[in-house]
């Protein structure tokens, strides 16, 4: 697992964070049973205090991504144009295989 909260402002009055989490379960160590899984988890929070924090304003929002079965293995380049082609047949796949495969090497590389 890894997570990182990064926030700016001291909290007195502005704090505004952002969130980043992601976990995977290690295929290779589960022999039986339970598919191994992977979560990524994006958030926001903000706190502004008005008249020396007698009133504050806060606010959180987060999204989910997970993948209940990792075992396949990472999604490859002509999955990913079909996949995109059953959900748009006007889309240009090749420009965004291009844009997968640079986020698998960014993210992975």
């Amino acid at each position: 697992m890894f997570a990182v909260h990064p926030y700016f402002g001291k909290g007195e009055n502005f704090q505004f964070g952002l969130t980043y989490l992601h976990s995977a379960d290690d295929s290779k160590s589960i022999d039986f049973g339970a598919r191994p899984a992977e979560n990524l988890v994006l958030g926001t929070d903000m706190l502004i205090g008005i008249d020396d924090q007698h009133i504050l304003l806060t606010g959180q929002a987060a999204v989910s991504l997970s993948n209940t079965d990792i075992s396949g293995g990472n999604l490859s380049d002509s999955s990913f144009s079909a996949f995109l082609h059953t959900v748009d047949s006007s889309l240009d796949t090749a420009k965004y295989t291009k844009i997968q495969g640079c986020a698998a090497e960014l993210y992975y590389g």
